[in-house]
């Protein structure tokens, strides 16, 4: 039998009352998080000619577009909300699956519950905890594959696993028989897309590849509902989903363990800084490092990074250039993020504006800072740990070692960090939050299980 019959079985079962409460406040903080990068990359390059397309094209005002306060097609709104999510590099991302979860699944289920009406908070929770599951057991089921590291990985998980997580959210808000989500989940299959070309690139499509497939999730599921047939050998088939994009090389037990009793959403990083989670360990350690030392970034002599031989460190360990975008080639650079964290104290929004970037180029900082992919990896599911030495004119050299980076469940940001980070991402926005709506939001996200109608959140956003 075929995964996915299992999951469907799975998808329309699921209640509330089977959740744990430990992963229903991860949930919130998810949402107030996605919700806060959401408001900041409103303005961020790219999305004003999103949302200016889908405007263009109109339609039913069925769902809302974040911050600009217009009704469009629940695909429409879905898609443009999720360009949002992910425009500045700021949205969750579980370490051991490598996804970002929210950016699909949560744009999904806002806009088919908007269209639908008087959802609960209940509701609500339910379809996005089981969305964001499938989600990350897809992306562990890839990654604990035998002989994973081995192989060349050609596709971005968020995109390829999150399509999935995504339709079996819209199938759960829509209320979808086994057969039907059988079928929306086949659909999916025919559209599941995202290259790693687009980092390689620079590309602001980056951002965009999540959007595409939350789009294409709404699109299956409501085909599936109207009768149109998928595969249905969605996942195991001779032409199925790991066949397809990964060689036919899955742990299927990261599927199937303890489904419907434990929920990877428990296990989803926030982030603290907003660029590629792979940077963030080098980050915290020189963080560390300045707060720990009385040194000045004039007296740094050479900076050496060491980390564990995991897939995707070399996409953000080479030197520093300016190849496309300058924002999204910031993100994905150790160099860049290290000697910002050095010249500033901090890293945030403003470290990747494109004027920045642009700017610091060329500081002397960024051809110190040497990274060494050469540690084994002790935990498949860490991305830790990471080492970080900074030696200066004096001759002392600093170091600093991160097991667990910041946001992990394990080292988890605290709740008045995610408050305090949704403030400072409302002050991006295309159109001002006020005070007293941002605090509004805040408290209904905080008590989303109790909400009668999630519409009420919806409508302040």
């Amino acid at each position: 039998m075929d995964l996915a019959r299992e999951i469907a079985d799975h998808v329309r079962s699921i209640r509330f009352d089977e959740i744990p409460q430990s992963n229903l406040n991860a949930a919130k903080g998810l949402i107030l998080d996605t919700l806060g990068v959401a408001i900041a990359g409103s303005s961020a390059a790219g999305v004003k000619e999103a949302v200016d397309l889908m405007v263009e094209w109109g339609g039913a005002p069925q769902s809302t577009l974040l911050c600009y306060g217009k009704k469009l097609p629940d695909i429409h709104a879905a898609f443009a909300n999720s360009v949002m999510i992910h425009a500045r590099d700021f949205d969750d991302t579980h370490d051991g699956a490598v996804v970002h979860t929210g950016v699909t699944v949560l744009p999904t289920v806002m806009a088919l519950t908007e269209k639908r009406g008087g959802v609960t908070g209940e509701e609500f929770l339910t379809a996005l905890v089981l969305g964001i599951d499938l989600n990350c057991r897809l992306g562990l089921a890839i990654g604990h594959a035998p002989g994973f590291h081995e192989r060349e990985i050609r596709w971005i998980r968020s995109a390829v696993c999150g399509i999935f997580g995504a339709t079996a959210s819209a199938c759960k808000v829509e209320g979808m028989a086994v057969e039907e989500t059988i079928h929306a989940l086949g659909i999916a299959l025919s559209q599941a897309g995202g290259t790693r070309q687009v980092v390689t690139d620079s590309a602001l499509t980056k951002r965009m590849q999540p959007g595409f497939m939350t789009r294409s999730a709404i699109l299956s599921t409501l085909l599936a509902k109207k009768g149109v047939t998928g595969c249905k050998e969605v996942f195991e088939g001779s032409y199925g989903y790991f066949k397809l994009y990964w060689d036919g090389a899955y742990a299927r037990q990261e599927l199937t363990d303890a489904l419907g009793k434990r929920f990877e959403i428990e296990n989803v990083s926030l982030k603290p800084y907003p660029c590629c989670r792979y940077t963030h360990g080098p980050i915290d350690a020189t963080l560390r490092c300045l707060k720990r030392n009385a040194f000045s970034p004039d007296s740094v002599e050479e900076v050496n990074i060491h980390l564990v031989r995991h897939p995707f460190f070399d996409m953000v360990s080479r030197p520093f250039a300016l190849r496309g975008n300058p924002s999204v080639d910031a993100q994905f650079s150790i160099p860049y993020v290290v000697a910002s964290a050095l010249l500033d104290g901090y890293v945030f929004l403003d470290s990747f504006e494109a004027q920045k970037v642009q700017e610091r180029a060329n500081h002397r900082l960024l051809k110190k800072v040497k990274v060494w992919i050469d540690r084994e990896v002790k935990d498949p599911g860490s991305l830790g740990p990471v080492t970080v030495e900074i030696r200066v004119r004096s001759g002392e050299t600093y170091s600093e070692t991160v097991e667990e980076f910041k946001g992990h469940p394990r080292n988890m940001m605290t709740k008045e960090e995610c408050r305090d980070k949704f403030i400072r991402c409302a002050a991006y926005s295309i159109r001002p939050f006020s005070k007293e709506n941002i605090e509004k939001i805040i408290e209904k996200v905080f008590r989303f299980e109790t909400l009668k109608n999630t519409n009420d959140l919806i409508a302040l956003l």
